[in-house]
């Protein structure tokens, strides 16, 4: 069975997260540890809830998967690295 539940806290010396074919629950983009560097998520994003809208400032590098059709209109400006994946 895939893992399907909610992150509430990371812990903060996390500097890499990545989420190989997992389907998030609402929320799991939120409270991300304040320095991390690089985010990669690999699987579709089927509702809202994986919107980016609250990323960390430190964030460098950032990988969504494919079928992410949502607005990236408030990305990190220190954002060095985006790759969208086509399905």
């Amino acid at each position: 069975e895939s893992f399907t539940q909610k992150v509430n806290r990371y812990p903060s010396s996390l500097r890499h997260i990545y989420f190989e074919s997992v389907e998030l629950e609402e929320g799991s983009f939120d409270n991300l540890p304040e320095n991390l560097i690089e985010l990669r998520h690999t699987w579709t994003c089927p509702t809202d809830h994986c919107t980016v809208d609250n990323l960390p400032i430190s964030l460098r590098i950032l990988h969504l998967g494919e079928g992410y059709n949502k607005p990236l209109d408030n990305l990190p400006e220190n954002l060095i690295k985006l790759s969208l994946i086509s399905p």
